[in-house]
């Protein structure tokens, strides 16, 4: 059954993505991957691995994830492991913690109409976008992180910056806002559209802050520039 834009969201599979990388840019390749699948807030499958980036990994991402050259050594390819992801992944809502990087990795190696999460066109439940709303006001560098807004949720998250923990963490997080009354029951059309209204208020607020700040930065060298030529 594919899913669909009237139907409640909660009444739906759902299955969160995660990768662990080379970096930020997609083409830097993956070096793990989850997908973890959950019926009524319940995981009934899920599917991990390790990758094969196709080069070594940068020391700064290692730092990040623990993921070595040696443990990926005779590791699969993205694509390769496609079959084991759609039987996963199929027909449930596509979801991830910060969607778009994890789209991006996705899509870069494999699309179709095999299931939602395969397709470019298909828009995803993201939880950073609610968390971002949600606490808003909460203090602190790294507060929309994964790992601390689980904390603040009382969210179990054992192993973070690996694949699986991160993607079963974000899936449980999503549920857990949904019990404390954070997020609504609603046709998932009705949730992506929010979603998607968020995200671009977000941006927004984001832009307008670094403008700020570039203003305020170079009102501060006019300033002392002008100390410097009396």
């Amino acid at each position: 059954m594919a899913i669909d834009l009237t139907k409640c969201w909660t009444e739906q599979p759902l299955v969160v993505v995660d990768f662990e990388t080379c970096g930020l840019d997609a083409s830097n390749g993956a070096v793990e991957v989850a997908a973890v699948r959950f019926e009524g807030g319940v995981v009934v499958d899920s599917f991990s691995t390790l990758l094969d980036p196709g080069h070594p990994i940068p020391p700064d991402a290692t730092a990040i994830h623990g993921i070595t050259d040696a443990m990926v050594a005779n590791a699969p390819t993205l694509l390769s492991v496609a079959a084991s992801l759609l039987r996963v992944c199929r027909d449930a809502i596509p979801c991830a913690y910060s969607s778009d990087f994890d789209r991006s990795f996705l899509h870069a190696q494999i699309t179709g109409n095999e299931c939602p999460a395969f397709d470019p066109e298909q828009r995803w439940m993201d939880p950073l976008v609610i968390v971002k709303d949600v606490d808003k006001y909460v203090k602190g560098k790294g507060r929309h992180r994964l790992t601390a807004t689980c904390a603040r949720w009382k969210v179990t998250l054992d192993e973070a910056h690996r694949a699986r923990a991160d993607a079963e963490a974000a899936g449980r997080l999503l549920y857990a806002l949904l019990e404390k009354g954070k997020v609504k029951r609603c046709s998932l059309g009705t949730m992506l559209n929010g979603i998607e209204k968020r995200r671009a208020a977000q941006d927004t607020e984001i832009r307008s802050y670094m403008e700020r700040a570039r203003a305020a930065d170079n009102e501060q060298k006019d300033q002392d520039n002008g100390k410097h030529t009396l």
